[in-house]
């Protein structure tokens, strides 16, 4: 094939795939329809689409999907706001037309949520006769939670991660604070430092955390640290309210110093 000939057999294939977009996109229509079927490979069509049930491996799967797709869409009307189109061949009577398309609803009615579709395709055609006949296309929209240059969500993936961590923390913070309330007999929590109630959720989350871990030896730790920063009543305090959380929760530490 000369140069010449094959590039306006490729703008042909453009031209084509622009007129099957609107077909389906901007005139969901029994003749639209019509023009898409005739335009198809019949013997070997299939289609990769955006929705979860779009993997039609043959047209009669794609034409009966086609029917329930332009019921859906009655009533609504799009427009196309940007589109781009590149062809290359792939061989004797084959070729490639791919690009993106931006379409949005256009209602008769303003408004406030509009329906919207940012998608890139791949359609590959097949030259029959004198006109080329659409073999196979796959269409997808980008993934919303995927950053530019991520191979996968993982932006968002490491924010809902550590969101339930956080929420966990959230969780078990206030299980420890409902034990220091519990067993701070006497003592108003407005009188209990940031320190000391550091050192008790410390004390207690690694008594009920950390598998096997000896909560006599966390209450002498506590003790022990709670002495470097607190007065000697509050050590007392600590000792005494670690004391009775063992015992309460029947933990059954060793015997603390």
């Amino acid at each position: 094939m000369g140069e010449t000939m094959e590039r306006a057999w490729l703008d042909e294939a453009i031209e084509l795939a622009k007129a099957l977009w609107r077909a389906y996109i901007l005139e969901p229509t029994e003749e639209g329809g019509r023009f898409i079927f005739d335009s198809l490979f019949q013997s070997d069509f299939s289609l990769i689409g955006t929705g979860k049930h779009e993997m039609y491996p043959n047209l009669p799967a794609f034409m009966g999907g086609l029917g329930r797709d332009q019921e859906e869409a009655e009533g609504i009307t799009f427009e196309i706001l940007d589109d781009y189109y590149e062809a290359r061949p792939l061989g004797e009577g084959c070729c490639l037309v791919f690009g993106t398309l931006w379409v949005r609803e256009r209602p008769s009615e303003p408004k406030s949520l509009l329906v919207e579709m940012d998608t890139r395709f791949s359609m590959v055609f097949r030259r029959e006769g004198d006109r080329w006949l659409l073999a196979h296309l796959h269409h997808s929209t980008p993934n919303v939670d995927q950053h530019r240059d991520e191979y996968y969500p993982k932006t968002v993936t490491e924010q809902a991660n550590a969101a339930l961590a956080y929420s966990k923390a959230l969780e078990r913070r206030a299980e420890l604070d409902g034990y220091i309330e519990k067993y701070s007999h006497g003592w108003r929590p407005e009188r209990i430092t940031r320190t000391a109630a550091a050192v008790l959720r410390c004390a207690m989350a690694e008594a009920l955390y950390i598998e096997d871990a000896p909560l006599g030896a966390a209450i002498n730790e506590a003790v022990e640290l709670a002495k470097r920063y607190e007065e000697p009543e509050t050590v007392a305090f600590i000792n005494g309210v670690l004391g009775g959380f063992a015992r309460g929760e029947g933990l059954a530490p060793e015997t603390a110093e």
